[in-house]
């Protein structure tokens, strides 16, 4: 009889450790079954968070670039190691930050060097930054199509990895660049002051 007793026990006791692992394996099934949560602007959507070598970011806001009043361009997101409502702080922190921009027409080549070129004229007029704004300009050698991406990619003490359509096609040194880049978007002269508020939280 205590044989037999011992025998049940055992048997429950595998039995619960089966059990056991079973529910772990669905709810581990159903986790990935959980789309990410994202944030979403004109049906455009983004992650609320990403990584930058395993460096966490979250996703400080979303703007859209509208040109000639009514021509939807990209929309672009901001992330950021904390959210800030600063222009400031998120052009001079020296902490991991990226761009994206997921165009929402096609460009030509051309359209967007000129483009960069009349958003950064400023900084092409210091010596220090002129060859690296060239650079950033050279990036844009093909036309982009709606659904394409560019994202702009700052780590401290590398610098800004410019990645177009998933291309790497450089990486720019210098905090000063990267603070003349986002500048653009969130500096006194944005493209549109609609697309600065987004990317800071405040549309």
């Amino acid at each position: 009889m205590t044989h037999s007793c011992d025998r049940r026990r055992a048997r429950f006791r595998i039995g619960d450790g089966r059990r056991a692992v079973a529910l772990a394996l669905l709810f581990a099934a159903l986790l990935a079954a959980v789309p990410a949560r994202a944030a979403e602007l004109d049906g455009v959507s983004f992650p609320d968070s990403a990584t930058l070598d395993d460096k966490p970011l979250v996703l400080n806001g979303l703007g859209q670039r509208i040109a000639y009043i009514f021509v939807k361009i990209y929309v672009a997101a901001l992330y950021l190691p904390e959210k800030t409502t600063d222009a400031e702080q998120a052009i001079a922190s020296d902490v991991a930050k990226e761009i994206v921009m997921k165009f929402q027409r096609a460009v030509s080549g051309d359209e967007m060097r000129t483009a960069m070129r009349e958003s950064l004229a400023e900084a092409a007029g210091d010596p220090a930054l002129v060859d690296r704004v060239r650079t950033f300009e050279g990036c844009f050698d093909q036309p982009l199509d709606a659904g394409d991406v560019v994202a702009l990619d700052y780590r401290p003490g590398q610098g800004t990895a410019v990645i177009v359509d998933g291309k790497a096609k450089a990486t720019i040194a210098g905090a000063d660049f990267m603070r003349a880049l986002l500048s653009i978007w969130l500096g006194p002269n944005p493209p549109n002051q609609s697309l600065k508020d987004g990317l800071l939280g405040d549309a």
